[in-house]
């Protein structure tokens, strides 16, 4: 009897840790989080000047907008319905982090 579906084969191949440089963007931090309608972020270098892109699951960019963090957290007013968002810290135009945002009313 002839298989109905043909075997998959991969490959894999290792991967030196010393090539890969851990980014910063790991320190940033959502809080509270889940939320209602307000969220810190906290973490980077005070003064630093970031890009926050707020989307829905589905990958529609909700909000975007600069902010130069403070030295304990930047807050946002985020008007959001119900749900799950994602959000994206960009530094130097290079996606540093995306966290997972709960709004919960």
């Amino acid at each position: 009897m002839t298989p109905l579906v043909e075997p998959l084969l991969v490959q894999t191949k290792k991967i030196e840790s010393k090539n890969i440089k851990r980014q910063s963007g790991a320190d940033y931090q959502l809080f509270p989080n889940p939320t209602a309608t307000q969220v810190y972020i906290g973490g980077g270098t005070k003064g630093e000047t970031v890009n926050i892109e707020i989307t829905d699951v589905y990958g529609r960019k909700l909000s975007e907008q600069k902010i130069v963090l403070g030295s304990i957290g930047t807050m946002l007013n985020v008007d959001l319905n119900n749900g799950i968002y994602f959000v994206s810290v960009t530094k130097e135009n290079k996606v540093s982090v995306v966290k997972k945002l709960i709004i919960s009313r």
